[in-house]
């Protein structure tokens, strides 16, 4: 591998593990946890504390889950709506309303947005999620 290629690799798993965007292509994952084949996301998301992930449909926005919390609302998975951003704590951003939605585990509130966030009094523009929370702009 040339110094050139090992750069695009290094620079294009670092802007995964940070939760950002680079065009789309297939989602290719190993170990526990990993992926369902044949997904091409825009987008994706891996909690830190379960295994599983989120990816955003390049070709439909329709948000696709495995593992731990896999069955995001109807909101965001296509049937009625479609997401523009993900996070970790499977919380994800309308795509068009910019409302937030979160699906999973509650058990410290963190799947249960605010007013101020969820679409009716504002509108998110990023979304992130930790361990017990979420917050998004």
């Amino acid at each position: 591998m040339t110094a050139r290629k090992t750069f695009v690799v290094a620079a294009t798993l670092w802007l995964l593990a940070a939760g950002a965007a680079w065009g789309a292509g297939p989602v290719i994952g190993w170990g526990r946890g990993a992926p369902p084949p044949k997904i091409t996301a825009s987008a994706i998301a891996v909690p830190i504390e379960t295994s599983g992930g989120c990816a955003i449909q390049a070709s439909s926005g329709a948000v696709v889950c495995w593992g731990n919390d896999s069955t995001p609302p109807a909101s965001v998975n296509g049937a009625t709506g479609t997401a523009s951003a993900i996070s970790g704590g499977s919380c994800a951003i309308q795509a068009g309303s910019g409302a937030v939605v979160c699906w999973g585990f509650n058990g410290e509130g963190q799947a249960t947005p605010p007013p101020s966030v969820n679409g009716t009094t504002g509108t998110a523009t990023a979304i992130a999620a930790g361990y017990s929370f979420s917050c998004a702009i």
